[in-house]
């Protein structure tokens, strides 16, 4: 029998919620569908946090860590949410990275998770990603690290990079496939109803899917539909999308400036000294 692969999903206030739980609900995915195919399961999935306090998301959801991240030592696979709290949380979470992170077989991070692996000097010389309002600021504060904007996630050795949100269940997907195979990917893809299960390489906006948002314009609700595509650019959500708005070549350029904007002030402070 083989041993599950550990995997240790670091937690701090103001992480991203989706950021941690798309992945989480991947890897738990895996272990359901190969219970039910009468398997061992894949995945061993911790929680951890500094102190093994509770943490607060940046939507105001509470989490009950499994661990204290100080006590956690040998892991296989880490990762590393992003979130607006990711510049309070620097200093404990990347002395962590910097001095056990290079034991790990595979690190991971989704969204400005880049941040913290860049301060802990992780990825000096890598290609890396991150969501793309933020992506100017990791080339401006680690100029060390070759920043790529464009894709899903990318992979440099045994660090994968990848970008904003949803992009963390390609990045989990593409790991299952990697680890079980792509029966057990797809499957878990179609339990979490994803429509498609993005390759790294692709960009971060998907072209194929414009032809499907024209047949499928509703309007605006609620808060209108500049809101609602103002939504779905900040989460990089393409998935046969309501709005044609998940890609900086295919939203409104009037949106996209001040998404722009709007996001430069938050960019800065995240990355501030």
């Amino acid at each position: 029998m083989t041993s599950p692969i550990s995997v240790l999903i670091i937690a701090y206030d103001g992480l991203q919620s989706l950021d941690l739980a798309g992945p989480l609900e991947v890897f738990t995915g895996v272990n359901i569908y190969l219970a039910d195919c009468a398997r061992e399961p894949a995945y061993q999935i911790a929680i951890a946090s500094p102190g093994a306090k509770q943490v607060r998301t940046s939507s105001g959801l509470t989490l009950v860590p499994d661990t204290d991240l100080r006590a956690v030592r040998g892991v296989h696979t880490l990762l590393v949410p992003g979130g607006a709290g990711a510049r309070s949380a620097s200093g404990e979470v990347a002395g962590w990275l910097r001095q056990h992170a290079p034991m790990a077989q595979r690190i991971t991070s989704v969204c400005t998770g880049a941040f913290l692996l860049a301060q802990a000097g992780l990825l000096a010389g890598r290609r890396a990603t991150t969501h793309w309002a933020y992506a100017d600021a990791l080339e401006r504060q680690f100029p060390d690290v070759i920043v790529d904007p464009e894709p899903i996630y990318v992979r440099d050795g045994n660090i994968v990079t990848s970008a904003g949100v949803t992009a963390g269940i390609d990045l989990a997907l593409a790991l299952v496939e990697e680890d079980v195979g792509r029966e057990a990917a797809l499957a878990v893809a179609r339990h979490l109803v994803v429509f498609l299960r993005r390759p790294g390489g692709q960009a971060q906006f998907s072209a194929q899917l414009r032809a499907q948002a024209a047949q499928r314009e509703p309007p605006g609700r609620i808060a209108g539909r500049p809101a609602a595509q103002a939504i779905q650019l900040m989460i990089e959500y393409d998935p046969q999308p309501p709005y044609n708005a998940g890609s900086l070549r295919s939203a409104p350029p009037d949106l996209v400036t001040s998404m722009r904007l709007q996001s430069r002030h938050t960019a800065d402070e995240l990355v501030a000294d």
